[in-house]
């Protein structure tokens, strides 16, 4: 298959190098030269490297496209794709902290577009307390973790370091529950749930 594959490839390459060869007739000219330890090369030759090389990396990002179709753990995580809802509650305070997110899929890296976390409390208008970006995500399915950066909103802007380590809910294939830790001027934790909207 892979023979074939290569074969192929000369093949269409040689194409549009013969081509130019006879459309330009005596105006051709195929020559090499030696430059600082590599090889120049031009006329009709030149063509044919140029194809050649094109068509080799198409070929393998066709490849790789192929095989991420293939990938099981892709599409599960495909199932993942879209906005989501975070609840998170501080261990300490015991107050309760939401923000909204997008997950996503870029050439098969999970990511998250952060958001900025608002405190409700006594059903008063929404107070922002935070924004937060993802920095690393992974998922296999069933654990969801990634790290990320928080910049409050107070008067110093502070900046913490974040962890969230959630597990997916049982009887809910598009929520997951976990915990959260931040680190900066001290150290705080506390619980998490994550709840997929339903798509718009």
């Amino acid at each position: 298959m892979l023979l074939l594959k290569l074969f192929a490839l000369v093949v269409i390459a040689l194409l549009p190098a013969v081509l130019l060869y006879y459309l330009f007739s005596d105006m051709n000219a195929a020559n090499a030269a030696w430059m600082n330890n590599s090889i120049q090369l031009g006329g009709p030759v030149a063509a044919f490297f140029a194809f050649l090389y094109f068509l080799e990396r198409k070929l393998r990002q066709l490849e790789a496209l192929k095989h991420d179709r293939a990938n099981p753990l892709l599409k599960e995580l495909q199932k993942f794709e879209g906005n989501w809802k975070i609840k998170a509650t501080s261990g300490s305070s015991g107050k309760t902290a939401e923000s909204t997110t997008e997950l996503s899929l870029d050439a098969g890296n999970l990511q998250l577009s952060g958001g900025r976390y608002v405190v409700v409390k006594d059903g008063s208008d929404p107070k922002g307390m935070g924004d937060w970006e993802c920095e690393l995500a992974v998922c296999d399915g069933d654990r969801l973790a990634y790290f990320y950066r928080l910049t409050d909103l107070s008067e110093d802007h502070s900046v913490w370091q974040g962890i969230v380590d959630a597990r997916r809910v049982p009887g809910d294939a598009l929520a997951f529950e976990g915990s959260w830790h931040v680190v900066g001027k001290d150290h705080h934790n506390g619980r998490i749930g994550l709840k997929k909207l339903p798509d718009a």
